[in-house]
């Protein structure tokens, strides 16, 4: 079975917030040990594996939120993408949303912050992802 993702080679010079978030799509796609949120959004089908349709705001909003937790050193995305429909329906600023998840899985939004690794990333997005501002 395989799974790919294509990048625009332009949007990867943008930091490595965009590579590291389409890594985090593909695992979430691929690991077999992935459980509750950290795989929710994916359906297997003999051949091929997909988001389905009615699950890509969810799919998104989960690769963000690990995204945000494993980014090293931390550096606030350059491309708000998820978090600018979730800001604007709150009535609030979207990089002080980022900001506030940044804080909440990793511990820290300051710039070159650490973030978190294997299962601590795995565990703060689980244990965080119902409780974080940008809640869809």
């Amino acid at each position: 079975m395989r799974y790919q993702i294509k990048i625009d080679p332009r949007q990867v010079t943008e930091g490595n917030w965009f590579f590291l978030h389409e890594l985090i799509h593909h695992s979430r796609m691929v690991d077999g040990d992935r459980k509750g949120v950290l795989m929710r959004t994916r359906n297997q089908d003999s051949d091929i594996i997909m988001i389905l349709p009615d699950d890509a705001s969810l799919e998104e909003a989960a690769t963000m939120l690990e995204t945000l937790a494993r980014m090293t050193p931390y550096t606030e995305p350059g491309n708000a993408s998820y978090y600018i429909h979730v800001a604007r329906k709150r009535g609030r600023m979207v990089y002080d949303v980022i900001r506030e998840d940044r804080e909440l899985v990793a511990g820290s939004a300051e710039e070159g912050s650490k973030g978190l690794k294997g299962k601590r990333a795995h565990d703060a997005v689980e244990k965080n992802f119902k409780n974080r501002t940008s809640a869809i």
